[in-house]
């Protein structure tokens, strides 16, 4: 959706991702602090057209940005227009609990050399790197162990408990019994 620019200040930006808590506008053609400044803008704009009870929040700028889907996306973020960015995921395998410490370890890395560098042949340099650490079985095995917290509760089916819930399970009896 384009955004209703009465003065047509904020053009072309454009809104690429909306639900009810959140927003991404894209400010094509702008560099970071004009869109910082377009943002604060429109948000004051949006904040004054609604009823007394919508605000709408400037929360930061993403320069640059990978929107992968609904709440899984990452980049270079800037809170005030001249800070310093910090690596922002939400959502991604970097921050999830159910990804092992190898994938979270190279795609920061890749993130990173993406980001500041913007070159994908270092990139590729570095993921043939690790795939010949990999290969030569030279990277710690506890960088390929999944963890992940397991619901303790009851489960509504017990024939469809999760596996690992049945390994915890025994190796709880396991320890009492010893």
């Amino acid at each position: 959706d384009v955004i209703e620019d009465p003065n047509q200040r904020w053009s072309p930006a454009k809104v690429i991702y909306g639900d009810t808590d959140s927003a991404f506008i894209k400010f094509p053609n702008r560099d970071r602090k004009c869109a910082y400044d377009m943002a604060k803008d429109i948000t004051g704009h949006v904040s004054d057209i609604n009823p007394a009870k919508v605000i709408l929040k400037y929360e930061k700028v993403y320069q640059p940005c990978i929107l992968h889907q609904k709440k899984r996306y990452v980049g270079y973020c800037y809170e005030e227009k001249d800070s310093k960015p910090h690596l922002d995921p939400v959502g991604i395998e970097l921050v999830r609990r159910d990804s092992c410490p190898l994938v979270q370890k190279m795609q920061e890395k890749v993130l990173r050399i993406l980001f500041i560098r913007r070159d994908l042949s270092e990139v590729k340099k570095y993921i043939l790197r690790q795939a010949k650490k990999i290969l030569a079985s030279r990277i710690r095995l506890e960088d390929y162990i999944f963890r992940k917290e397991i619901k303790t509760d009851a489960y509504k089916d017990p024939n469809r408990v999760p596996a690992a819930q049945i390994i915890a399970n025994k190796l709880e009896r396991d320890r009492k019994s010893t």
